[in-house]
């Protein structure tokens, strides 16, 4: 592959928000964060939007869509409120991404509301990036494949 080493998207990886974890039956007196939490999140995120999209329609690698998508639908391309009422996350936010508002990696910052080497184009909306997908012209899909 590319060996790139700067991130597409990112996912909660702190380990003071991480999640508790069963470990052998038992509830562990810590929480896990890191690449072990952000992970496993991120493909939770793609498998719930690949059920939405169907058989008919393999996301396959994300990465190249995500980037088409910013390329034609900025500034759509990114959830940009602050706050949303909680009925909002029931019938859905539009915007394929929400936008890190700040953080930094040691060496750069986060740049609000476009690609930067510390969370990449930033975190996935579930719902968002799966109307993106399911609206986006079928001839500029990457890795779309027709099943059946």
């Amino acid at each position: 592959m590319g060996h790139r080493g700067v991130p597409d998207i990112a996912a909660d990886a702190d380990p003071f928000t991480g999640v508790r974890i069963v470990l052998n039956g038992v509830i562990p007196p810590y929480l896990i964060g890191g690449t072990s939490l952000a992970t496993p999140l991120s493909a939770g995120m793609t498998a719930t939007i690949q059920s939405y999209l169907g058989k008919s329609y393999v996301i396959g690698d994300l990465a190249p869509n995500l980037y088409l998508l910013y390329y034609y639908e900025y500034p759509q391309f990114y959830a940009w409120g602050s706050a949303y009422p909680t009925q909002q996350f029931y019938t859905g936010i539009p915007g394929a991404m929400f936008p890190t508002l700040g953080g930094e990696n040691g060496l750069y910052w986060v740049i609000q509301g476009m690609w930067n080497p510390v969370d990449g184009l930033g975190q996935i909306n579930t719902y968002g990036l799966a109307q993106a997908l399911s609206g986006f012209p079928q001839s500029i899909i990457i890795s779309q494949i027709q099943i059946g």
